[in-house]
């Protein structure tokens, strides 16, 4: 070869990648099966935070996994979509259909209690019951109504069961489908 810099590009790009592959160090990383009893607990170590008179899972808890009424027995959406997202995923590595029961349920609570019928979208702070609480900041804000759909989806993936998606692409369509799109609007 009559050009040495290009005959040194050329090894350098091809023994860049060679040097350059991440090896795992992490024991989950080189042996996922590890993780599994791992995410089992997890999930389970918040079975105790739901509410089984009232539905929903209770959002101030301690370390390990009592409710905190001194913090208020508030059962925010947030909490509601990333237990069920904890849930369902934790179905997905153990099979254990526990934790998609679990999922449900925090699901039925979410859209029962924290959906806004008048205005759409998701209401943020909950009472024990499931009420939005007066004078909280119960603005809807992008990052609480994206936060939202972690839960739905993860169930959909799992499942493909879709009442979660569907209620809300019906929610969509309604409320900015425009006037032809056959709903009701409210009026503000």
């Amino acid at each position: 070869m009559k050009n040495p810099l290009l005959l040194f590009v050329i090894v350098l790009f091809l023994s860049a990648g060679l040097s350059a592959q991440y090896i795992p160090k992490s024991p989950y990383l080189q042996n996922p099966s590890l993780a599994i009893a791992y995410v089992d607990s997890c999930a389970r170590f918040w079975f105790p935070a739901y509410d089984n008179t009232r539905g929903g899972f209770y959002t101030n808890i301690d370390r390990a996994g009592n409710v905190i009424t001194s913090w208020g027995t508030n059962k925010n959406m947030m909490t509601q979509s990333r237990d069920a997202y904890g849930m369902v995923r934790a179905f997905m590595l153990t099979g254990d259909e526990t934790f998609l029961t679990k999922g449900r349920l925090a699901l039925n609570f979410m859209y029962n209690k924290a959906w806004d019928n008048t205005y759409g979208g998701w209401l943020q702070v909950l009472d024990i019951n499931g009420t939005p609480v007066s004078g909280s900041n119960n603005t809807k804000t992008a990052f609480h109504q994206h936060y939202a759909l972690v839960g739905p989806v993860a169930y959909f993936e799992a499942t493909r069961h879709v009442v979660w998606v569907a209620r809300m692409g019906v929610d969509r369509d309604c409320r900015w489908g425009g006037p032809d799109s056959g709903c009701a609007f409210p009026q503000r």
